[in-house]
């Protein structure tokens, strides 16, 4: 897919736990971020730069992590964004987050920053192969 290099994996990652959220949101997670997580769960990319309409050299620091016994799990932030559309799966250092959003495609979503100060989201790409290779 793309030459990002992932360090830092934190925690373990079950097939399983990935297979229920998409059965309880009736979603579909891209293969691609399915078999990074599964592989390099709680990683950081090398290249980690990404632009949205109005800011550049935002920072994607991280996958959440599906490891429970973890802090800032992929399941806190679905309790803490609460919609069935919306499913974070990246952090920046400031509290915001990157997310999928199933809204309009519940197999290829779109990728959107969610800014939790402005409890705002903002589209970034097309899709999460687009965003992984976009990242600088």
């Amino acid at each position: 897919m793309s030459d990002i290099n992932w360090i830092l994996s934190r925690g373990h990652c079950e097939l399983s736990s990935i297979k229920d959220i998409e059965e309880k949101y009736n979603i579909k997670f891209p293969k691609e971020y399915v078999d990074t997580v599964l592989e390099f769960n709680g990683g950081r990319p090398n290249r980690k730069l990404f632009d949205i309409k109005d800011r550049v050299e935002c920072v994607f620091e991280a996958l959440l992590n599906w490891d429970k016994s973890r802090k800032q799990t992929i399941f806190d932030w679905i309790k803490i964004i609460k919609s069935n559309n919306i499913i974070a799966f990246g952090q920046d250092p400031f509290g915001n987050v990157i997310c999928f959003d199933f809204s309009e495609d519940k197999e290829n979503p779109e990728i959107v920053f969610w800014d939790h100060e402005l409890n705002s989201f903002e589209f970034i790409a097309n899709n999460y192969s687009q965003f992984i290779n976009d990242l600088y």
